[in-house]
């Protein structure tokens, strides 16, 4: 089915006696449709041929020349061509343009061509008349349209496709804008400063050579201990640490010793609590002749 962008006169409502004579603009309606336009109401339309002076109730458009005003009123660059040359009507609405044609009584909308049938689509513009019909041959046209008078175009011809073709939608979106960089503030050169530079030879020009680095230790003159690796107290090479583990280790060996020579009866306490080794050349570390209290005494 060809594409109809003609609004039936009659489907908005108007008087009948308004509507059944507003098939001019329900035509440049049509047009601005088809070329993707944003169109106005039928009512909207009629109202501006009227005020132009191109509509006139009772009587309707008052000839294709105030149709092809209105239509340049909405913005469609049309132009009239009297008489009408089927051959021409049969290219254009086969290639899917849309043509305006001018009868006594009506203007009709062609947007399409059946070989077969020989007819061409008239939509909306055949339906609202009596003895009209979606599909319509060129003598029947004539027939209900009480003759022809002309050709109503536009440069190129507006395409009978669906308003929706029309729309172009920018699917890019513009890359967001990036503040310009500052520029780091930096020392004034020599130049700036009004003293020339110092000459730099040339690298094949034999110079002077360069004095080597000193690559001495800095740390040599310093004392041992504030170069020595930190070691935390209590960790297990800390030498205090190490010198603590060692007198526990030798108060342990003295203690068991002690409680060896009780058990086999080689010493004995006395009442403040010492223990009395006897004089036998026993010798135990960390006990000296005078005894060896005991804990808690």
């Amino acid at each position: 089915m060809p594409f109809d962008p003609r609004v039936s006169q009659f489907a908005e409502g108007l008087p009948f006696s308004v509507a059944a004579a507003v098939c001019g603009p329900a035509l440049a309606l049509a047009f601005v449709r088809a070329n993707g336009g944003q169109t106005p109401t039928l009512a909207e339309a009629k109202e501006l041929a009227e005020r132009g002076g191109f509509w006139r109730a009772g009587v309707g458009m008052l000839g294709p020349q105030a149709e092809v005003s209105l239509m340049r009123k909405l913005g469609v660059d049309a132009t009239y061509t009297p008489g009408v040359d089927w051959a021409s009507v049969t290219e254009r609405a086969g290639r899917g343009e849309i043509i305006g044609l001018s009868t006594p009584e009506h203007y009709w909308q062609i947007s399409g061509y059946d070989p077969a049938s020989q007819r061409y689509f008239v939509g909306t513009s055949g339906t609202d008349m009596k003895r009209g019909s979606a599909w319509m041959t060129a003598d029947e046209i004539a027939d209900v349209g009480g003759g022809l008078h002309g050709l109503i175009t536009m440069p190129g011809g507006p395409r009978a496709r669906p308003e929706q073709q029309f729309l172009e939608v920018n699917t890019e979106l513009p890359a967001p804008e990036t503040p310009p960089l500052r520029p780091t503030p930096t020392a004034p050169t020599a130049l700036e400063e009004g003293t020339a530079p110092a000459e730099r030879a040339p690298a094949d020009r034999p110079g002077p050579a360069a004095a080597a680095p000193d690559v001495t230790d800095p740390f040599k003159d310093l004392p041992p201990q504030l170069v020595t690796p930190f070691r935390m107290p209590g960790a297990a090479d800390d030498p205090m640490t190490i010198w603590r583990n060692a007198q526990e280790a030798e108060r342990k060996r003295g203690e068991t010793a002690l409680l060896g020579s009780l058990a086999q009866g080689f010493a004995t306490p006395t009442a403040d609590r010492r223990l009395r080794l006897p004089d036998v050349g026993l010798s135990l570390a960390g006990i000296t002749p005078g005894g060896f209290r005991l804990p808690g005494g």
